[in-house]
């Protein structure tokens, strides 16, 4: 960390700017869980099977063969250990298990991985003559690879260099602890989600993103369309005001207050939300995001995307700013591994303090997770223009938070900090989360920034995990700053 005492960097914000930092872990833990308007499950909605369908595979040596861990090790009980972990995870649907003692029969087995959204190896026994076919079948598919220690290890550690020659979109794992492979199925989860989601961009504009759309499908399986006001206004103007209204009462009241909008305009933005949802569940999208303020400022639309993309993110599917495909990707990636929304920001940078502010109008409330409660948050004007609806979260200080940006396609940019409070100013956007980061890193982070404006701020630690998930989509992870 930098040099600066805690005192210091508190007595450097404005006054009241942590008014909700002496409240805030109370206030999370005793508010009352509020009710949401339910989103269809991601899987459901993407027309697709609802579970991620796995291959299982073991790999050993015959019980006469001298090797690791020893002679006659009955690795056939050790394997059903792990298939009964393996298959009690509910939401995967399984396929094979074969426990294979020689290389011959890898190669059959092709077809049948590659049906599958991705293969789990465990390496039971050195030798485990499995291995090196492996490297050899061209396989495409998401694999991991788990080493039960003092078992496999001796086969297990050449391989690594082998199947990364072989291109191999590969994730090695090697512990005592089988919750780590538990854990990091997630992986290959979000692997097989990133391929049954679908983007929905509204923009009048002429993008000329063909080449962008192609590269998302080619390398994370997203598909992205382009719509734009021709289909949104029809719909927010036949929207059902009775229900426009039920659903602003919803936001009213979950909202600790509304300051300058009048009710009339948040049931506008009901009538955006119902509009935007509808043409989603008809395009089986699950990601939307606009050119909402080009949009607005030429009159191609009559109320903001702001609360109905904080409703998506709230309900597991994502609303982006601004048309920023690249942040709308970051948030399905990172958002689908996290299993948390994202909260798209303008980073500012205050070189002295060691503080970074993430700044934007729209911010997901249950950044925590979406059975998480919810944080508080007032309903406000879009503040550039002083119109419209907007909103103003109270970020939860404490957590630390994980920033990113995909760099289209083949980049991740990352930084970690630590949630300090919020910043009371009527400058720039409404939300205002305050992050405590290594003086030295905001330096660095200036000295070095790339990749467009926006960052997307996930609660969490992630880093280490997208460095994996990074093996299996072929993107680098490069740290702008970490605490």
């Amino acid at each position: 960390m930098s040099g600066f005492s805690r005192r210091e960097v508190f007595g450097s914000l404005c006054a009241g700017a942590l008014g909700i930092l002496a409240l805030g872990r109370q206030r999370a833990q005793a508010a009352v869980a509020q009710p949401h308007i339910p989103a269809a499950d991601i899987a459901s909605l993407a027309g697709r099977k609802n579970k991620t369908r796995l291959y299982q595979l073991y790999l050993a040596k015959s019980t006469e063969v001298i090797g690791w861990p020893y002679q006659k090790y009955d690795h056939v009980s050790r394997a059903k250990v792990f298939k009964e972990r393996l298959n009690g995870i509910s939401d995967i649907e399984w396929a094979g298990g074969e426990i294979i003692e020689t290389a011959e029969g890898i190669p059959d087995l092709k077809g049948k991985i590659e049906d599958c959204d991705g293969l789990v190896v465990v390496v039971l026994t050195s030798p485990a003559r499995g291995l090196e076919p492996l490297t050899k079948m061209g396989l495409k598919t998401p694999t991991l690879v788990f080493n039960d220690l003092f078992c496999g290890d001796c086969s297990f550690l050449g391989f690594q260099k082998r199947a990364a020659e072989s291109g191999m979109k590969l994730v090695s794992l090697s512990s005592e602890d089988l919750g780590l492979l538990e854990r990091k199925i997630q992986l290959l989860r979000t692997a097989a989600r990133l391929r049954r989601s679908k983007i929905i961009c509204f923009a009048d504009r002429d993008r000329e993103d063909t080449a962008f759309f192609q590269g998302a499908k080619d390398n994370l399986g997203i598909e992205i369309i382009q719509m734009g006001s021709k289909e949104i206004n029809p719909l927010f103007e036949k929207a059902d005001r009775a229900e426009a209204k039920r659903i602003a009462e919803t936001w009213v009241k979950m909202a600790d207050k509304v300051v300058e909008p009048s009710f009339d305009n948040i049931v506008d933005s009901a009538r955006m939300y119902m509009a935007i949802k509808q043409l989603m569940d008809q395009e089986k999208a699950n990601a939307a995001t606009m050119d909402c303020l080009t949009m607005v400022y030429g009159k191609k639309i009559s109320s903001y995307p702001c609360l109905a993309f904080v409703q998506l993110n709230d309900d597991g599917y994502v609303g982006a700013c601004e048309a920023d495909l690249p942040s709308t990707l970051t948030m399905l990636l990172v958002g689908l591994l996290a299993d948390r929304p994202g909260f798209i920001s303008d980073p500012v940078l205050d070189t002295e303090a060691g503080l970074i502010y993430h700044a934007h109008c729209v911010a997901a409330t249950r950044m925590a997770g979406l059975s998480a409660v919810r944080e508080h948050y007032n309903i406000r004007t879009h503040s550039e223009d002083r119109s419209g609806v907007s909103v103003e979260v109270k970020f939860t200080p404490g957590p630390i938070i994980t920033a990113a940006k995909y760099v289209p396609f083949d980049r991740m940019l990352v930084s970690t900090g630590e949630i300090v409070g919020n910043k009371v100013t009527d400058l720039a956007c409404r939300s205002k989360m305050v992050t405590l980061v290594p003086k030295e890193g905001i330096r660095k982070m200036l000295d070095n920034y790339s990749g467009g404006l926006h960052r997307v701020i996930f609660y969490g630690d992630h880093v280490e995990d997208l460095k994996d998930l990074g093996k299996l989509l072929n993107f680098s992870v490069v740290e702008e700053t970490r605490v």
